[in-house]
């Protein structure tokens, strides 16, 4: 299955992608963002011109192709549109967690790429580039919590995402991207076996296998609960995002995920064994006390002791509170889950599939499912938290 009709020609660069998704849905939603409280949207055509105008604001501070941005930010739809500007120049992008360490000349240098170009959380992150002022050319920031005094030094490098925006669209938005080759680099990231270099083509066809494993449409809702710092969120939400033009959503912030998650109702979720293990706490916690009658009758329910009809009702009833109702490609990244947490997730109709960091999904399994009522006609797949990891 290819994402894009049999008559478009195939683009080999992600940002060749965000063009293809704009010509083809220039009015579909493509990037939903929580913001005091309400959603804001944003239409592929508006997005892609966005992406273009950033691009040229950071082409006025002196961006060139090869040159490297380096993003540490917390799940938020600036730091992805930034992202995909650096690499509209034919740039390249270096990953990496709000909470790190400081940068230094030592990272940067062990990571084969010293960022000229940073974008950080809040202007009170500045602190943390006191030892890097020679060689950075332009230091951006989504929001300032207070005032900040800047370094000495720095006061002209430095800006808001909305400044360089408003600088792009004085400099004219550039309509056309650096045409790139799939085998460059489009992203570096720390792991803790060294830094992993990840090309255009490595995350295409990553993304592709899971569109094509999972079926994945443009109908499709992605909720996108942690910042882009790791291999998977890239290769499973950024990629299937540009092939499929699927609707990306971002939380309001890190503490009302779980809460954003369930009015969003996403179809696709990514998440860690950690990931899994908090959302299955969070749902025990909502259930009756342990040793009480009505516990005891929620666990019966879900052990289909009362049949399948109970089972769903009770398992979708859960689901609903955890956002996870209309999910039917939950991704485990990485290490399976205990058994217990395993167990419980197939019980409340939760289909978890391994997608393990960098290689092949387990094989997929049967779409018969325990926990659909005898009545619902829908595909599911049955948990195989084992396979291949």
């Amino acid at each position: 299955m290819h994402p894009l009709p049999p008559s478009s020609s195939t683009p080999a660069t992600l940002t060749g992608w965000l063009q293809a998704q704009a010509r083809l849905r220039p009015a579909g939603l493509a990037l939903r963002h929580k913001q005091a409280g309400l959603w804001q949207e944003r239409r592929w055509w508006t997005l892609q011109q966005e992406v273009a105008t950033l691009a040229a604001g950071l082409r006025a501070r002196g961006f060139q192709p090869g040159h490297w941005l380096q993003v540490r930010c917390q799940p938020r739809p600036e730091a992805l549109l930034l992202s995909l500007a650096a690499l509209w120049l034919g740039g390249r992008v270096r990953l990496g967690h709000p909470g790190a360490a400081p940068l230094s000349r030592r990272t940067a240098a062990s990571a084969e790429a010293h960022a000229h170009f940073v974008l950080l959380d809040s202007a009170d992150d500045l602190a943390g580039l006191a030892d890097l002022q020679a060689g950075l050319h332009w230091v951006g920031y989504v929001e300032r919590r207070a005032a900040v005094t800047l370094p000495a030094g720095l006061q002209d490098r430095v800006q808001s995402s909305e400044e360089l925006l408003l600088e792009g669209r004085a400099a004219g938005a550039l309509d056309e991207p650096i045409q790139g080759e799939a085998d460059d680099t489009a992203f570096l990231l720390q792991t803790e076996q060294g830094a992993l270099s990840l090309s255009h083509r490595d995350l295409l066809e990553g993304g592709l296998a899971l569109v094509d494993q999972e079926g994945l449409t443009h109908r499709d809702e992605a909720f996108a609960a942690r910042a882009f710092a790791t291999e998977a969120q890239l290769r499973y939400l950024l990629a299937p995002w540009l092939l499929t033009g699927l609707r990306l959503n971002f939380p309001e912030r890190l503490a009302t995920r779980d809460t954003d998650r369930r009015e969003i109702g996403p179809t696709l979720v990514a998440g860690t064994c950690e990931t899994y293990q908090r959302v299955a706490r969070w749902v025990r916690e909502a259930l009756p006390p342990e040793g009480t009658w009505q516990r005891h009758l929620v666990e019966r329910a879900l052990a289909g002791r009362y049949g399948r009809l109970p089972r769903w009702v009770v398992g979708r009833r859960l689901r609903d509170v955890i956002g996870l109702t209309r999910t039917r490609a939950a991704l485990l990244i990485g290490a399976p889950l205990p058994e217990d947490d395993a167990r419980f997730f197939a019980s409340l109709g939760v289909a978890v599939r391994v997608w393990p960091e960098g290689g092949t999904a387990s094989p997929r399994p049967s779409r018969e499912h325990d926990s659909a009522p005898p009545d619902e006609r829908t595909v599911q797949f049955n948990l195989h938290p084992w396979g291949a990891v």
